[in-house]
C-alpha cells in the first residue's frame, strides 16, 4: 500500500496533524505524519520531526532554525521539505496532505 505524508508546521496546528492522521489511519491509509515547523516546539508525536526535515536543506538545519526572521526560516524550510520529498520513494508515495496557516501552507507546497 503506498503512504500518505501528512505534513503540518505542529507547533502551531499540532492538533490538526493529529487528526488528519487518525481519519486516514482510521480509514486504512499507511500514514507517515511529519512536522516542518519552524518554531521549534513540537506538541505532539510525529514520524519525522522538524529538525529531520530541516536537515535536508542544502545549508543544513541551521539555515532553517538560525534563520533572521520567520520569513527565511519559511523560506528555507520550504527548501528542506521539497528536497526531503524529492528524497523519498515515488513508488511508494500515494500523496501528500498538508495543514498550515499562511507560513505552514507556504512551506508544504513549496515541497
Amino acid at each position: 500500500m503506498a503512504r500518505i505524508l501528512v505534513a503540518a508546521t505542529a507547533d502551531t496546528k499540532g492538533e490538526e496533524l493529529v487528526y488528519l492522521v487518525q481519519v486516514l489511519r482510521a480509514a486504512g491509509a499507511d500514514v507517515l505524519a511529519v512536522d516542518v515547523g519552524t518554531g521549534g516546539q513540537c506538541p505532539v508525536a510525529v514520524d519525522v520531526s522538524a529538525p529531520e526535515v530541516a536537515g535536508w536543506h542544502p545549508a543544513g538545519a541551521r539555515a532553517v532554525f538560525d534563520a533572521p526572521d520567520r520569513g527565511q526560516a519559511v523560506a528555507a524550510m520550504g527548501q528542506a521539505f521539497a528536497a526531503y520529498l524529492k528524497a523519498q520513494d515515488a513508488g511508494t508515495l500515494a500523496g501528500v496532505r498538508g495543514a498550515g496557516g499562511g507560513g505552514g501552507t507556504s512551506i508544504i507546497t513549496a515541497g
